[in-house]
């Protein structure tokens, strides 16, 4: 029901107000328009062609939310079915993987056993892990700390010599390149 209010929200928006007498009365119009042919005919009759125009727009819009508001609708039922079929599926998928192969039931040893098999398992990858990230956090410490030793020049003499050589040769090569 959230897409009626929705719908009844963007009709009120669009369409309230939408008709021609609504923002333009036929006084108002006629006063728009020279006054010597204010008493013509014709003039009424434009009014009333143009009101008229004024409502069939009204109409389509009406008719293009109201399509848009069932599509929508239809939209939201189907991507609830397909999340239903996927709930299903995982469930499936779920089942599958904590059933055992013979279908047999298992003894409470039995489960406490493959739990702590599993905990063990589990304990080990996290601690693979963890000896991964220890390792990690060097590598960025050791560079943190060249960088830090760049920033400040504390690198070793000949070290510091070498690399501003390096970074001169570099921006010669690219001086000379730039100018061909």
């Amino acid at each position: 029901m959230a897409n009626q209010t929705e719908e009844q929200t963007i009709l009120a928006f669009l369409t309230d107000n939408a008709q021609l007498q609504d923002f333009c009365t036929r006084r108002e119009f006629l006063a728009l328009v020279p006054k010597r042919h204010r008493n013509d005919p014709r003039m009424t009759a434009l009014y009333h062609e143009l009101e008229h125009a004024r409502a069939r727009q009204v109409r389509t819009v009406m008719k293009n939310v109201r399509l848009e508001a069932e599509m929508s609708l239809r939209m939201l039922d189907e991507e609830d079915r397909q999340e239903d079929d996927d709930e299903d599926e995982d469930g499936d998928i779920y089942t599958e993987l904590l059933a055992d192969k013979n279908d047999r039931v298992m003894t409470a040893t039995e489960e406490i056993a493959e739990l702590e098999s599993s905990v063990a398992k589990m304990t080990s990858e996290l601690e693979a892990i963890d000896e991964d990230s220890n390792k990690m956090l060097d590598e960025c410490n050791e560079i943190i700390s060249s960088l830090s030793d760049l920033q400040y020049k504390k690198l070793p003499g000949n070290v510091m010599k070498d690399l501003i050589g390096q970074l001169n040769e570099m921006a010669e090569m690219l001086e000379g390149s730039s100018q061909d």
